[in-house]
């Protein structure tokens, strides 16, 4: 049943699967045809947001009428955040399960095509333990392959351990004097993840705040000899004590707390996220494909040349990395280094801070001719992300189609652009661009495009080799 009568149903599906959820239900009260075909879009990318117990009512509504409209196997994915109200003189809420829970599970039960949940913000309640808590619905969905878990709470490693299909979790955890989890935290975590030993492919752990954990990164001696990508920020580790558990990484995280001591461990290994000394170093070991670099903000001129002299040799395809830049040391001195040092980059992610020195009229300025000349010598960049971030208070100059459009013209390969001008904290948006081929001889144009449509883009020309991905949706939440 065609919604749009112009299109076929393919296009009635491209068009409904990018619509945002508000835009759904506009949709959807618009005629019978659109009543019927629009609700299985908004229920596949679920988002349920426990507070009161107001919202609790129109929880278990929304439960009802997906159980009575048999929309539950139309779900692909989940997110639940909890947010109880703190009543005045900042009583903690009840650690009892919200009465939301059963019809949730319920939904949860049949959604046959579930593939990730995330669960955010249980600390202050039974929620996980619950008499039908979610995760006795979940153990029994063969298609659910992905868990992020945020300050989780109690009964979380026995919750966890009723799973055995999954190939990657996200665990950020809390640390707090209040809240320790202790020492013990990863060997609770390896038991837990133990029955998907097999099939795990992914692992994120994420302290938030690691000057107080006395966690230390041992999964002795569960083995887990599928994860391909294992991130751990915020505990203090080594590849020596974790390379016996993962003998088969691809990509790792660790930013300062981790240490290359086994130079033998992982030869397949081909990306890297950590601070850039760190890179250095995996890079002397390792052809690194994907380099994830951390600290290079305040580098001196030689650290920046030290870095780039030391992974020029690998074969890099994709960089991230955030750096200061001057009025002396500029972004388009800096692109060109970097231009000139890894010839086969097809994608490129870089944040410029910008000293409140530098006067707000050069910041223009700053996108000029050298800059041009930079990017144009990028012969096989195909995906550019460009952040350019000012002090506190100070003016920046924000024509980014201008900007855009200039620097899209000057490159013969970039295809597509994100760029965002702001000041440092700002709430300004990116813009993201696309260049159009013209017919031969003429010259290529223009336009924006969603943030959606990017990304896509994006993960397709990092990863389109199959090479895994060295985090996930949890810097959605917590940016590395």
């Amino acid at each position: 049943m065609a919604i749009f009568p112009a299109l076929n149903d393919d296009c009635d599906a491209r068009i409904l699967e990018r619509m945002p959820r508000s835009s759904l239900l506009a949709l959807s009260k618009v005629s019978r045809a659109a009543s019927i075909v629009v609700p299985p879009y908004i229920v596949r990318h679920l988002q349920i947001s426990i507070t009161d117990s107001v919202e609790q009512r129109s929880i278990r509504s929304l439960c009802t009428q997906i159980l009575s409209k048999n929309l539950a196997g139309r779900i692909k994915s989940v997110k639940i955040d909890y947010n109880p109200r703190v009543w005045p003189g900042d009583n903690p809420p009840s650690r009892n399960a919200p009465s939301s829970v059963d019809p949730v599970a319920d939904v949860l039960a049949k959604a046959t095509s579930l593939r990730s949940i995330s669960l955010i913000h249980f600390l202050l309640s039974d929620f996980l333990t619950s008499r039908r808590g979610i995760f006795l619905s979940l153990s029994t969905l063969p298609s659910l392959t992905s868990l992020m878990l945020i300050n989780p709470g109690p009964g979380a490693f026995d919750a966890v351990a009723c799973l055995s299909q999954l190939q990657s979790i996200s665990w950020l955890y809390p640390s707090t004097k209040s809240d320790d989890i202790g020492p013990t935290f990863f060997t609770d975590l390896a038991r837990a993840l133990n029955p998907s030993s097999s099939s795990l492919k992914e692992i994120i752990v994420y302290d938030e705040f690691p000057e107080t954990s006395t966690a230390v990164a041992d999964f002795h001696p569960h083995v887990f000899p599928n994860v391909c990508s294992l991130t751990l920020r915020g505990v203090n580790t080594s590849t020596h004590q974790i390379a016996p558990q993962f003998p088969n990484l691809v990509a790792i995280c660790g930013a300062e707390d981790l240490k290359c001591t086994h130079s033998d461990a992982w030869p397949c290994l081909n990306s890297v996220d950590a601070d850039w000394p760190v890179v250095v170093d995996f890079a002397q070991q390792h052809p690194l494909r994907h380099i994830y670099a951390r600290w290079l903000g305040d580098c001196p001129r030689d650290d920046f040349f030290r870095f780039l002299n030391g992974i020029k040799h690998c074969p890099v395809k994709c960089l991230t990395l955030d750096i200061c830049a001057d009025a002396q040391y500029t972004p388009a001195w800096r692109l060109q280094l970097i231009a000139d040092g890894l010839p086969d980059l097809r994608c490129l992610n870089i944040d410029f801070d910008m000293p409140s020195d530098v006067p707000a009229d050069s910041v223009e300025k700053l996108f000029d001719l050298d800059i041009l000349r930079a990017f144009a010598s990028f012969k096989n960049l195909r995906c550019l992300s460009l952040n350019l971030v000012r002090a506190v208070g100070a003016e920046l100059y924000d024509d980014s189609s201008s900007i855009a459009r200039r620097l899209l013209h000057a490159s013969g390969s970039v295809q597509y652009l994100k760029l965002k001008l702001c000041n440092r904290r700002s709430h300004s948006r990116a813009s993201y661009w696309i260049k159009i081929s013209e017919k031969a001889g003429s010259e290529s144009t223009s336009r924006d495009i969603s943030k959606e449509e990017f990304l896509e883009a994006e993960e397709k020309i990092r990863f389109e080799d199959g090479d895994p991905r060295v985090y996930s949706d949890v810097a959605r939440y917590f940016p590395f």
